[in-house]
């Protein structure tokens, strides 16, 4: 059986059943992410940032927020 970190974290969120109040908060907290990061999108100084790290973005699968891209 595989035990890397991955591994050990995804059975332990298949596998355990958090209060629905923690899964509220999660939800909001999310909900907020979402609409932060897509308000900001046009912003220069994200763009700026979106420049220095698209370079350094290596791992196949990712999704680059505003750019369209999976990388």
């Amino acid at each position: 059986m595989p035990s890397s970190l991955t591994y050990r974290f995804s059975e332990l969120a298949l596998t355990t059943h958090p209060p629905e109040s923690a899964v509220e908060v999660s939800r909001s907290g999310l909900i907020d992410y979402l609409g932060c990061a897509f308000a900001g999108i046009d912003n220069p100084a994200y763009q700026k940032v979106r420049a220095a790290f698209l370079p350094l973005a290596g791992q196949k699968g990712s999704f680059l927020l505003g750019s369209g891209l999976i990388l």
